[in-house]
């Protein structure tokens, strides 16, 4: 037996391998929202405030369909995620995620905790008020503590997000976050294809460490916080 084995101790070795060989996968996913008093969010995906998403598979591939999953935290109390199906689940919308900075948030399975983060602060982002139409925009916190960032472009018009790189299945957080972190972004030229007022969203995303992982798989399971600030910029048709 190695020296690092004999100095952690025989609970500590059965709990590193039970994590490393558990074949369930989470990700979870918490975003909190800052929006200015004058930028009107209502008909949007964001009009009632922050979201959370869960992602379940296992090392497989394979998505449960019969778990229940819920939110904890203190300013939350338990709020229950509703299925997307393919592994993905989401706060129902209509009911917003409170985001409290610092506040530890709990991800459960079946009542019993699987990941735990604290609130992520938000990132320091200069947008630009103006863009002709059709001109992109440059994102970039790896200047920042950040492990990831999420963007969201909104035509305030139509009410539609126009790009986004905010995942959507299982998997695509601990790809952005770990196997090839994302940190900077071009929100290409095509988000910003007509002339009009929009809404641009950006969350630095924290993720939480290995021992905040509970009861899944250790190497492949994270969850991330942030918080979705959005500015508001004018397009023009020059």
């Amino acid at each position: 037996m190695t020296l690092f084995l004999l100095l952690i101790g025989c609970d500590e070795i059965d709990a590193l391998l039970g994590g490393v060989t558990n074949p369930d996968v989470a990700e979870g996913l918490v975003v909190g929202l800052s929006v200015p008093a004058d930028l009107d969010l209502s008909g949007t995906d964001f009009a009632d405030g922050g979201r959370a998403a869960a992602y379940l598979s296992n090392v497989g591939g394979e998505t449960p369909t019969d778990v229940a999953l819920t939110l904890v935290s203190p300013s939350n109390g338990e709020i229950t995620f509703a299925s997307e199906g393919e592994g993905a689940w989401t706060t129902p919308e209509g009911q917003a995620v409170s985001y409290v900075p610092g506040e530890t948030l709990i991800l459960k399975r079946d009542g019993a905790e699987i990941l735990r983060a604290d609130g992520a602060p938000a990132a320091s982002i200069n947008l630009p008020l103006t863009l002709s139409a059709g001109e992109g925009i440059h994102i970039d916190v790896s200047y920042e503590d950040y492990d990831g960032v999420v963007v969201t472009v909104l035509n305030l018009a139509t009410k539609e997000v126009t790009w986004t790189n905010a995942p959507e299945e299982a998997g695509v957080v601990y790809d952005m976050l770990v196997e090839e972190p994302v940190l900077v972004v071009d929100i290409p030229g095509e988000a910003f294809g007509q002339a009009g007022e929009y809404a641009v969203g950006v969350a630095g995303l924290q993720t939480n460490s290995v021992d905040e992982v509970t009861d899944v798989n250790t190497l492949s399971s994270i969850m991330a916080t942030g918080i979705l600030d959005f500015r508001r910029v004018t397009v023009s048709a020059e």
